[in-house]
Formats: structure tokens, C-alpha cells, sequence
């Protein structure tokens, strides 16, 4: 009997170790703390992210191609809000721009911006889209590979209208992730496979190569 108490004192001091060391299986770490993380991933850099409080890029490079993973706060309604995105530069200028089909600002921004409409295909019917250089945006949209990979970033917001997470701004290539975890396509500080990290970059690489042959 005194054999099994000491056994059992043993096992539970092994047991408290083994818990400071590792942390409690309920703590939750901190946004930093998972940027931090995601930064020693991709083998970049973490840095504060100018003129936005309290927010971080990431500056990377992933199989010769420079990306910035940008983690922004802002202030909400009533609470904070966290927006991130990944970001990689093409060397032309332009910017493509999706919204909901028909919508009155959607006309109002090509007619404003001096940009033209760009027809979509029957997987975008729900959408519009403008350009600032609408036979560029035209021929990058009409290319099959380029189509399957956008589609994976259309869907709709809560409120059931159409929402595209991709677009092109400046010639700037923009995934904006879903602000929460439970989406679909989730921030990346959230995310510990590393073949998800890599299908978005590699994906944005496609698209880099596609619109520069143009």
C-alpha cells in the first residue's frame, strides 16, 4: 500500500512538471504570441505595421517571391476587429475590383475611378466587377486556372450578400482572410498546417505568374 501512495506522489509531481512546462491545456494564446508563431513558420519578419495601432506585417519569402502577411486592429461598433491579409506585388498597375452584381456604388466606383466593367463568368453570376484597365482584367479573368482559384474566395457575408475575398489593387494581389476563427478561410495566425499556409501562397503565385505573361 505504501508502495502504490509513494508511486502515486511520484506520478502526480511528474504530472504538475510536465504541466508548467507545457502550459494549461485551456490557456489560449495571445494574438502576438500567434503572430510570433506564425512568423518563425514562414522564417520571416515581425514588425509593427505603420500608421495602424496595435497591428503587424509579416515579411517573407516563399519560393523566390516576396509576400506581407498583414494582422490590422481596428476599432469596431462597439468592439475591436481584426482584419488580416496576404499580400504579394505583380509589376503591372493594375486594380480589379469585385462587388455585388448591379449594385448602384458598383457603377458609381467604374464611372468615378475611370475604370470599366469586366464581364465574369456564369461561376461569378452574383458578382461585378470593375477595372482600371478592363482588357488587362478581362483576358487575366478569362483564363481557367485563374477562374478555379478566385472561386474558391467567393461566397457571402452574413447578411447574404456576395463577397470576394481576392482582389487586385495597384497591382498589389490582396487575400483578405475571414476576421474569425470559425471561417473558412480562417487568419493564418490560426492556422498550424503547414500545407494550408502554402496552397494560399502557392495559389498566389499562379496568379502572379498569370497576370504578368499578360
Amino acid at each position: 500500500m505504501t508502495e502504490i501512495i509513494i508511486i502515486g506522489v511520484i506520478m502526480f509531481f511528474i504530472g504538475g512538471i510536465m504541466w508548467l512546462n507545457t502550459g494549461s491545456p485551456s490557456k489560449k494564446k495571445s494574438r502576438e504570441d500567434l503572430l510570433k508563431d506564425l512568423a518563425r513558420v514562414l522564417d520571416g519578419n515581425l514588425e509593427p505595421l505603420e500608421n495602424f495601432e496595435n497591428s503587424y506585417r509579416i515579411s517573407f519569402v516563399f519560393e523566390g517571391y516576396a509576400f506581407r502577411y498583414e494582422d490590422v486592429e481596428s476599432m469596431g461598433f462597439k468592439d475591436k476587429i481584426y482584419k488580416s491579409y496576404l499580400k504579394i506585388d505583380t509589376d503591372t498597375k493594375l486594380t480589379l475590383i469585385f462587388g455585388e452584381k448591379q449594385r448602384t456604388k458598383l457603377i458609381e466606383h467604374a464611372k468615378s475611378h475611370s475604370h470599366g466593367i469586366v464581364r465574369l463568368p456564369k461561376a461569378f453570376s452574383e458578382f461585378g466587377a470593375t477595372s482600371n484597365n478592363a482588357s488587362l482584367a478581362q483576358a487575366f479573368m478569362d483564363d481557367a486556372k485563374v477562374i478555379k482559384i478566385f472561386k474558391k474566395f467567393a461566397g457571402f457575408d452574413p447578411w447574404g450578400k456576395p463577397r470576394m475575398l481576392m482582389r487586385v489593387s495597384e497591382g498589389t494581389i490582396v487575400l483578405t482572410f475571414d476576421s474569425e476563427a470559425g471561417g473558412l478561410h480562417k487568419p493564418m495566425r490560426y492556422v498550424t498546417e503547414t500545407s494550408i499556409i502554402e496552397e494560399y501562397l502557392d495559389q498566389l503565385i499562379v496568379l502572379v505568374k498569370r497576370l504578368e505573361s499578360l
